[in-house]
């Protein structure tokens, strides 16, 4: 179950990144199929999007390299794209590092921060 998730991961990321839709939000996304069939993620982490069509947290952290300042991205709309618009108003004029990816199972498997 783990590589299937992590594949599938890497797809959906590709996928979003490549055409990233309307920022409306998803009627299933790719985890809540593998819930459905039986086989539950027992963590979720993407960078670009919701893997769940509730899901309404945060995606991930960034830091700015000059002050280390943070600010969580979270979703456009729930199961939506992150909310690049936020990341770009405060990475503006200085470099940002992504310092933390969110689990979106509800599992509480986020990786730092």
């Amino acid at each position: 179950m783990a590589a299937a998730c992590v594949a599938t991961l890497l797809v959906t990321q590709r996928a979003a990144l490549i055409s990233p839709g309307p920022a409306s939000a998803a009627a299933e996304g790719p985890r809540d199929l593998y819930a459905a069939g039986g086989t539950p993620c027992v963590a979720a982490h993407s960078a670009v999007g919701a893997l769940y069509a509730s899901y309404h947290g945060p995606l991930h952290q960034v830091r700015h390299s000059s002050d280390n300042a943070t600010r969580n991205i979270g979703v456009v709309a729930a199961g939506g794209v992150a909310n690049a618009a936020v990341q770009d108003s405060f990475g503006a004029g200085s470099s940002c590092v992504i310092t933390g990816v969110y689990d979106q199972s509800g599992h509480g498997n986020t990786a730092p921060p």
